[in-house]
């Protein structure tokens, strides 16, 4: 299973590539501009990035991965105090599975384990 995490906060980055690496391999890069030559080369199973990083945000990696490998589970992680409507936006638009608040995000560790279980299991057999 690998899993890109896209943030500025480098705690944030150190806390999920630990909780991570214990079932993933975690690729953990603070800018979109160095993750999408990463999303180029390879297939992440999960990308979770945060909404607002520097130069570029996280959505458009996220509507970049989501155009480029759909089955890619799309994860985005926000400090902002009222992205409903932005949020919204992205759900509807099929950029994002899911928003998660900081600094706890509560639910992703949640959300990453369960893509993976998903994609773990072996497919329902036919009759």
């Amino acid at each position: 299973m690998r899993v890109l995490v896209v943030d500025d906060d480098a705690d944030i980055l150190r806390a999920l590539t630990w909780e991570l690496e214990a079932f993933a391999d975690v690729k953990a890069l603070s800018s979109v501009s160095a993750a999408l030559p990463l999303v180029e080369r390879g297939r992440f199973d999960v990308v979770v990035a945060d909404l607002r990083l520097p130069e570029r945000w996280g959505d458009e990696l996220l509507a970049y991965v989501a155009a480029r490998s759909p089955s890619t589970k799309r994860l985005l992680l926000t400090g902002d105090s009222d992205p409903e409507h932005t949020v919204r936006e992205l759900l509807d638009r099929g950029v994002i599975e899911a928003c998660f608040r900081k600094p706890r995000a509560k639910g992703l560790l949640e959300a990453v384990r369960s893509a993976i279980r998903a994609e773990e299991s072996p497919p329902a057999p036919t009759t």
